[in-house]
């Protein structure tokens, strides 16, 4: 009997003792996983950071090419306007010397003109 309740009790040690081992595996685990759950919460955490830094980065490129697209938009704007500016100024500058020369071309052949009928009045009185 004495052996059987040594033998009893060696085998109680022996399950107390894969059962401690068991309980030290579990808490190694335990704490790899937990520091694998922080390496990877850091990691996402970093990548987090990281994606909003591009996020602002692509924002901030976005608005600097809308407001160079404007400034161009301006730019060409102002330089229709200049130029249909420069060319009413050319047409009204073509119209005035038209003018000019068709006044020009009159006043010269209404003195000619006067100069024929004095030259006719010179002719008829001699």
């Amino acid at each position: 009997m004495r052996i059987a309740v040594d033998a009893r009790r060696n085998m109680l040690e022996h399950c107390l003792e894969e059962i401690d081992s068991a309980e030290q595996r579990r808490k190694h685990l335990q704490c790899a996983a937990d520091a694998a759950r922080d390496v990877t919460v850091e990691k996402a955490r970093e990548a987090t950071v990281a994606a909003n830094e591009r996020a602002q980065q692509l924002e901030e490129r976005r608005e600097a090419r809308e407001a160079a697209a404007n400034e161009l938009k301006e730019a060409h704007e102002q330089e229709a306007q200049q130029s249909r500016e420069l060319a009413e100024k050319s047409l009204q500058l073509e119209k005035r010397s038209s003018t000019l020369k068709a006044t020009g071309s009159f006043s010269r052949t209404l003195a000619e003109s006067r100069e024929a009928k004095e030259e006719a009045n010179m002719c008829r009185v001699q």
